[in-house]
């Protein structure tokens, strides 16, 4: 089974009652499980044998280009691009364009304080308008994910397991704010759900477990209650919450008895009623 087939098969419905497929469980399909685990049809077309100038494979039609490149000067603005980018999105803009946010994963031992996020507008034509810092003073932001009123949240992989959920806004306008309520420890990668008003967490932990948290006034979330999921061996999914989330004296992950353990969890992403 490749990546995509694995990942495909491992599908959580967006639900109170779910059902979670997981490699570890050989177990029939359950109900609210996706049956199919075929690889669907690309609305790009087939991927080109040839590499592009910058080494990407493409489909017919598309082009590349280096945007920006860790310590030199983005475009024509005088700011410089970070180091180590990793996690990032898109937003569009009120006129065509679009705000690209991406994550800058400087360890906290590499150099304290020195990651954050970084975002860069272009106009409706891809030419870079602008580059700034949106988040600094935050360390190891790794992967994270945008919401649907257009924040980028992004999480922090700090080593020491006191990682922080900080929701930045692309334009820079407003100040990023971390949510501890959100949790703390090597965070990754954040989905959210408009449906059901919960985001999915992961944590990136050789013992780290999946959260779901509930904010108490969506979208706000500053305030909400954070759980562990749960799988049986039928394949069926609980939550046990999570009294505290700052993890003082107990790490999150051992808060809930029984908590399934989803070792090095990575990304994750909601489409459609269903949480990948």
């Amino acid at each position: 089974m490749d990546r995509r087939h694995f990942l495909r098969a491992g599908v959580v419905s967006a639900g109170t009652g779910a059902m979670l497929p997981v490699a570890m469980f050989a177990r029939p399909v359950a109900a609210n499980r996706r049956p199919s685990i075929s690889l669907g049809v690309s609305p790009y077309g087939p991927l080109s044998t040839e590499p592009d100038e910058n080494g990407l494979l493409l489909p017919a039609g598309f082009t590349s280009r280096v945007i920006a490149v860790g310590g030199d000067l983005v475009g024509e603005t005088d700011y410089e691009w970070h180091i180590f980018p990793d996690g990032a999105g898109t937003f569009a803009d009120d006129k065509g364009g679009w705000y690209y946010t991406c994550n800058s994963e400087v360890f906290d031992f590499m150099a304290p304080a020195a990651g954050g996020v970084s975002a860069i507008h272009f106009d409706a034509d891809g030419n870079i308008l602008d580059a700034y810092r949106i988040l600094e003073g935050s360390n190891s932001n790794c992967a994270g994910g945008p919401t649907p009123w257009g924040t980028w949240l992004s999480g922090e992989e700090n080593i020491a397991g006191i990682g922080r959920i900080w929701e930045c806004d692309p334009t820079g306008v407003k100040k990023a704010v971390a949510h501890e309520a959100m949790g703390l420890w090597s965070h990754e990668a954040a989905a959210v759900d408009p449906k059901n008003q919960q985001v999915y967490l992961t944590e990136d932990n050789r013992e780290g477990v999946f959260y779901r948290y509930t904010p108490t006034a969506y979208p706000d979330l500053s305030d909400g209650s954070l759980e562990a999921c749960i799988v049986a061996a039928d394949g069926s999914v609980t939550w046990g919450a999570i009294t505290d989330p700052t993890g003082a004296t107990t790490p999150t992950r051992s808060q809930v008895a029984g908590a399934t353990i989803f070792p090095g969890n990575e990304g994750c992403w909601y489409h459609e009623g269903w949480v990948y």
